[in-house]
This record gives C-alpha cells, sequence and structure tokens, in this order.
C-alpha cells in the first residue's frame, strides 16, 4: 500500500468514526456557514479553526447523545400556539383572556391552532407538553392556558437543543442580512454593554431582566400579529422572530482597573457587531 493509499484509508477511517448523527439540514447548516465564514472574516486561521472543529468533534464522541430521526430545529414549532392562543380574536373572552379549548375539532381548538403553525407534532403530544410545562391545566375535556405563558425548556433535552439552534440560526440569519442588507434595510442589532459588571449581581440582574424582557416580548407579539392580520395577503410571508439574550465573559481586567479594556480579536475585513438578545424560552413568530 502506498503512503497516498495509506493516508486514504486512515481519512476513512476517521471520517466513518465521526459519521454517527444527522446529516445537516438547511438550518444547521446555514448556522454553521455563517458563524465559520465571521470567524474566517475576523482574521482567525482556517487551519486553526478546522483543527478545532476536528478536536471538538473527537472530544464529543464519547458522550454524543444519537438525535431523533427528525429535523431538530423543528421540535419547539407548536411553542407558537400560546402566542396565537393568547392574541387572536377568536380565542379570548371579552377580557382578552385565552378560552378554555378542546383538543380535536374545527376551530377553535389546539388541533386547529397546531395546524397554523405547521407543527409534525400530534394534538395530543402538544398537549403533554403544555401540561408538563406548566404553561396549560385541564378543565374538564378541555385545555385552558396562561396568556403571554413563558415555556422554559428543561436543560439538556431535545427541545432545549431545538431551541438553541433556532436562537443561533436567527443570530446568523441577522449577520448575513447586514452585512449585505437588501435596499439598505438593515435589521435591528442593539446591545447595551457594562465592561466591569459584578459578578455577584448576575443572578439578581438576570431575573430582573427576564420581566423587564417578558414585558417587551409581549408588545412585540402583539405588534407582529397585529401587522400580520392587517396586512394579510396571498404574497410571500417569512418568520419573523425577535431574540433577547445576557451573556457575560471574563474580561481579564483586575477589579481595579476598570477603565481598561479586554482585548478584543483580531479586526480584519468586514466585521459585523454582535447581535443583541435576550429570549424568552419559546417565543417565536411565524407566519
Amino acid at each position: 500500500m502506498t503512503r497516498e493509499q495509506k493516508h486514504a484509508a486512515k481519512k476513512k477511517k476517521h471520517r466513518k468514526v465521526l459519521r454517527a448523527g444527522l446529516p445537516l439540514d438547511r438550518v444547521a447548516d446555514q448556522t454553521l456557514t455563517t458563524t465559520l465564514r465571521t470567524l474566517f472574516e475576523c482574521g482567525y486561521s482556517q487551519n486553526a479553526i478546522v483543527d478545532r472543529v476536528s478536536a471538538l468533534a473527537r472530544e464529543s464522541k464519547s458522550r454524543f447523545r444519537r438525535p431523533p430521526e427528525e429535523n431538530r430545529a423543528s421540535r419547539d414549532d407548536w411553542v407558537q400556539i400560546v402566542t396565537l392562543w393568547s392574541l387572536d380574536p377568536n380565542y379570548v373572552d371579552e377580557d382578552g383572556q385565552p378560552r378554555a379549548l378542546p383538543v380535536y375539532g374545527p376551530a377553535p381548538s389546539v388541533e386547529a391552532l397546531l395546524k397554523r403553525v405547521d407543527s409534525r407534532l400530534s394534538p395530543s403530544e402538544v398537549c403533554d407538553q403544555l401540561l408538563a410545562k406548566g404553561v396549560a391545566r385541564r378543565v374538564g375535556e378541555q385545555l385552558a392556558v396562561n396568556a403571554h405563558a413563558p415555556i422554559v425548556f428543561d436543560p439538556g433535552t431535545p427541545e432545549q437543543s431545538a431551541y438553541h439552534l433556532q436562537m443561533l440560526h436567527s443570530v446568523s440569519l441577522n449577520i448575513e442580512h447586514n452585512s449585505s442588507p437588501a435596499n439598505g434595510a438593515v435589521w435591528v442589532e442593539r446591545q447595551a454593554i457594562c465592561h466591569n459588571f459584578p459578578e455577584s449581581a448576575l443572578p439578581a440582574y438576570s431575573t430582573d431582566t427576564r420581566k423587564r424582557a417578558q414585558a417587551f416580548l409581549e408588545v412585540e407579539d402583539a405588534t407582529m400579529h397585529r401587522i400580520a392580520t392587517v396586512t394579510a395577503s396571498n404574497g410571500r410571508t417569512v418568520r419573523a422572530t425577535v431574540h433577547i439574550l445576557f451573556s457575560a465573559r471574563e474580561t481579564g481586567v483586575p477589579p481595579d482597573s476598570s477603565s481598561a479594556t479586554a482585548q478584543e480579536p483580531p479586526q480584519r475585513g468586514r466585521v459585523v457587531k454582535s447581535t443583541p438578545t435576550h429570549t424568552r424560552t419559546g417565543r417565536k413568530a411565524r407566519p
């Protein structure tokens, strides 16, 4: 066996070891592509990035959990029914509170809402999810839900992974669009930064921010729903999403050097600002 043949056999064996799992779907592929392109534009070595991805794949192999045989990004599409249930005039009472609904049957029903968000789950599966998340409760043979109830996925669950992928995908779409905005229409990306925020204050601040984010997203839900209703047509529609997220990272700056700034990554070519996002889990808008 020649040297080239040995190298090809070794490469094939390596690829076979790392081949477990599903192939990249459109959402995952676009998210990964945008992330890698952004790293390249920031001037990082392509070889270093490839080596890191390969190393991460090898590290993850021992704790890899095979995903279900479906598009992972579609697993949480059903969460938008809570938004529709809270806003659609046919689903709320005279006080604006969501009505109790039958699970099956024509609108108004959970089954009818599910068809509107194009989820792959069955009505009974969605009801189980709503009850398990504490978002809904049974009222006789019907289901009742709290208005604008936030849906929080348990850590490490397939639903949380699907939601995180959708969030990353939204950020990548924002970056791609704002790198070359059509007709100069830039999508919103804003951030608030404090370079010397006390770490001990993070839990209380995060709790308080969730309340403000909840109120903000309820307004955005209503605004997008109103626009979609008033301007309804047979034309092209898109899935519009507003995310809010918070992050904190080590700055490498001593506590007594608050005026200094942490070292930033190399800046080459076009660099897009980071997208601000504080996201209420399960909050998505879909045509």
